[in-house]
This record gives structure tokens, sequence and C-alpha cells, in this order.
């Protein structure tokens, strides 16, 4: 019997001793997660969770990124002309995110420093499983480049053409970001993509001139119309478009902002719903059209309201004039 519970202690001090032993990702990174196969950083912190957050923030810095936690990633954006959206299913609880991808992330477990009384976690990402995400990725979005950009030879007008490009080159920033990243993780099959993104630049070089060769002219009516007027042409302007009068090519934008009113608890309340329509127009027909409409909004004065509502229809035409109307 004594010999047993000597035996037994024994093999709790063993294995306290194998617990509490320093992590070889610890002492040496380089020769645990090679660079060679590894991108990785070691964050520390108060608890298991601050020392994720430091390991990411650092593993980040590789990409010039910000960090997110999630269990499952879903992302979805409505629109008032279609709906899209975006499913990830990821096995980890925590992946790097951009406007642009992810990249999937692995951890070690955590080790805690008695002494220091911090705990330290590793993350790290395989270069050959990342690469594999990016490669698929970056073929994803220009298998689409590639199926809208076809039909730009059968169209004649030119600001038509314009219209293909931009539904082609929609993601065309997404496909730059994301070679950039594959260089850094996989120099050499980076180089297989640099041919078909010269093409795409050519496509946006070729785009620019078009916009600059055929100017829009833009018209408002309806209410806020000197205001919705000069917001179109801005964005027009910010986007490369050539603004000018009598032009062949017209937008026209009608906006309703109609103003009601009711007592409630002794207070007279308004509310609106801002839309607008807006068309694309040449001398014979309608090219394109959207209609943008806002939620419901409310206010105890018809001038707060007023200023509401017009911010309303500026947002609603910064995030959705030229997805909507010139695509």
């Amino acid at each position: 019997m004594k010999k047993i519970c000597i035996s037994l202690i024994l093999v709790l001090l063993y294995s306290s001793l194998c617990f509490s032993e320093v992590p070889k990702w610890l002492v040496n990174l380089e020769k645990e997660f090679p660079t060679k196969n590894y991108i990785s950083a070691v964050g520390s912190g108060n608890s298991e969770y601050e020392a994720k957050q430091d390991a990411l923030t650092k593993l980040s810095s590789y990409f010039s990124v910000s960090v997110e936690s999630k269990t499952n990633a879903h992302n979805s954006q409505t629109r008032n002309n279609s709906t899209y959206s975006t499913n990830s299913s990821i096995d980890q609880d925590t992946s790097i995110f951009t406007n642009s991808d992810l990249f999937t992330i692995h951890y070690t477990p955590s080790y805690f420093d008695k002494e220091k009384k911090k705990y330290s976690v590793c993350a790290y990402i395989g270069r050959e499983e990342a690469s594999d995400i990016i490669n698929g990725q970056i073929a994803f979005l220009y298998s689409l480049y590639s199926h809208n950009i076809m039909f730009i030879e059968y169209e004649t007008d030119d600001f038509r053409k314009i219209l293909i490009m931009n539904d082609a080159l929609y993601n065309s920033d997404r496909i730059f970001k994301l070679n950039e990243y594959l260089r850094f993780i996989d120099s050499e099959r980076a180089l297989y993509w640099d041919d078909y993104i010269s093409q795409v630049n050519e496509v946006k070089n070729e785009m620019r001139q078009l916009k600059r060769n055929n100017p829009v002219s833009v018209f408002s009516t309806g209410d806020y119309s000197e205001q919705i007027k000069n917001i179109v042409s801005e964005i027009l302007t910010e986007n490369g478009y050539v603004i000018a009068r009598n032009a062949d090519y017209k937008i026209n934008a009608n906006t309703t902002s109609i103003i009601s009113s009711q007592i409630s608890k002794s207070h007279e309340i308004y509310s609106t719903t801002p839309s607008i329509y807006i068309s694309l127009e040449d001398n014979s027909e309608t090219i394109s059209s959207c209609l943008l409409s806002s939620e419901r909004i409310s206010s105890y004065t018809k001038e707060t309201l007023t200023g509401m509502a017009l911010y309303a229809l500026e947002d609603l035409l910064r995030n959705n004039l030229t997805q909507n109307l010139l695509r």
C-alpha cells in the first residue's frame, strides 16, 4: 500500500511538472513554427482572452488589418433593388477579417506563468492553408469579372459599356488586395495572377477614358431638388464622371418626402418616409433606374425633420447611387 501511495505521489508530481513546463513555442517560436511554413505571433495578458487578443493584434500587423472574434461568420447586405448575402462557416472560433477576405487562425493551448501571473498564447496561420483560401477567392472573383466583361464586345453605346465595366470591376479592389496578401504568403503563386490583374487595370483605364469622353447632365425635381442635384453631381464627380449642361446622357432625380403629423401625449409629432427615384437616360430611352427609400423618421418639429430627411436622402445616395444606378 505504501508503495502504491508513493507511486501515485510521483505520478502527480510528474504531471504537475509536465503541465507547468514552458511550451516550446514560447522558448523558440521560429523552431516550433518556422517562418517558411507559418505566420505566427505570441500574445500575453491577464487572462487567456486578453492573450489571444494580443496575439491577434500582433498577427494582424503582418497584413495591416483588424481582427475580430466570431464563432460562425455570417455577412449579409441588403439593397433596395437586390439582396445578396455571404456566408462563412469556420471551424476555429477566431479569424482575421478585412473588408474583403478572411484567414483561418489556429491557437496553441494557453500557458500561465505563475511568477508573472500572465497568460501566453500563440496564434498562427499555415501558409499553405492561407494560400489555398486566398487563391480560391481570387479565382472565384476573377471568374465573375470574366463573365461580366465578355458582354462588352457586343455593346456599341459608350455609356452602356461603362455600366458593364462598373459591374465587372465591382470586385476589382478585392482582387488587388487579395493578391497583395497572396504575394506576402506565397509569392510564386501570386505571380500567376499578375497578367490577369494587368488586364483588369487596362479595363479600369479604358473606363476612366470613357467617363471623360461621355459627360452627363443632372436634373432634380421634387423636394430638396437643389440640394439633391448638388449631392448627385458631387458623387458622380468623385467617381470620375464629368458633369455638363445639355449632355446626351442625363440623370433625373425625383424626390418625395411627404410630411404627416399626429398628436401623441399632447405633443405633435411629424414624420416622413423620404424616397428618391433616379433614372439614367439618353436621348431615346431609359438606360437604368432605381428607387431608394429611407426608413420612416420622426421629430417634434418640422425644421428638424427636414434636416433629418435630407441627411437620410444623402446617406441613401452615397451608399447606393453608383452601385444601384450605374451598374
